[in-house]
């Protein structure tokens, strides 16, 4: 009786051992003693990987922060870019459908999802799209209407995934936001779920000469400029060549954003 019992315990154990590569004829030749020996160093093995699987993430995590700091350093400094509230964007824009330039302005608040666009084209028409957190309203021309839910979805994705605002962020050390190191060496972006949000390719200088908000998709800055101790982009544009931009104005403040937000129907609402 003992040694059937023996045998059926040998049996619940084979495929056990099977990974701890051991195999079954050594297996059954094994006495109790042996089997038991040999299942702990299986378990003592296994429990290694774990360790070593942290140790291997946390290296890699130390690898991105490491880079995020040399970025921040040569964006003009962690300090001045977690102080920044909102930025003001005026840049004449050329795309190759378009025989002229038209002029693209855009008040961004830093710390929420409040944005104003507004472009002008030579002829002074111009159109404007506002969203308001959950809710907006665009100005097509003279022709006013609230965002539709599709809009309101679009715009406020471009915000939250926005470059300067993610790189504000990133320096203002939000715990929602975590870093990786990526394919060809790339700085990336993600959520505390595990959702991708942008990716940086810094150049020589630690700048972040390339980015994208979707994998295989990016933009090229031009050049860079300085502006109240921040450096930002001159210009630049997707790498498609749907469009290119100049800077003509790059302004960011410590101060939210004051101006009018409302419908021109409506009463006033300031950022």
């Amino acid at each position: 009786m003992m040694e059937r019992k023996q045998f059926q315990l040998f049996n619940l154990n084979i495929r056990f051992n099977r990974s701890a590569l051991i195999s079954t004829p050594k297996l059954l030749k094994m006495n109790p003693i042996s089997f038991i020996i040999s299942r702990k160093l299986a378990v003592s093995f296994l429990c290694l990987l774990v360790p070593l699987s942290i140790i291997a993430a946390e290296k890699e995590d130390s690898a991105a922060n490491e880079k995020l700091a040399l970025m921040l350093e040569a964006m003009g400094g962690k300090q001045n870019w977690a102080a920044l509230k909102s930025v003001y964007i005026r840049a004449r824009h050329t795309e190759p459908q378009l025989d002229l330039p038209y002029i693209n302005e855009i008040w961004h608040s830093m710390t929420d999802l409040r944005l104003k666009i507004k472009q002008t084209d030579t002829a002074e028409r111009f159109q404007e799209r506002v969203l308001l957190i959950d809710h907006g309203w665009a100005n097509r021309k003279g022709a006013i209407s609230d965002l539709s839910d599709e809009e309101i979805s679009y715009w406020r994705s471009w915000s939250g995934r926005n470059v300067y605002k993610i790189i504000h962020r990133l320096a203002a050390d939000d715990e929602d936001l975590v870093v990786k190191t990526g394919l060809e060496n790339r700085l990336e972006v993600y959520d505390r779920e595990g959702n991708f949000v942008l990716w940086f390719r810094l150049d020589e200088e630690n700048r972040p000469r390339w980015f994208g908000r979707e994998p295989d998709n990016g933009t090229t800055f031009s050049g860079w400029d300085t502006t109240d101790g921040i450096v930002r982009p001159v210009g630049g544009g997707p790498d498609d060549g749907s469009f290119q931009y100049k800077m003509l104005i790059w302004q960011p403040s410590r101060e939210p954003i004051d101006i009018d937000l409302s419908r021109p129907d409506s009463e006033p609402e300031k950022l």
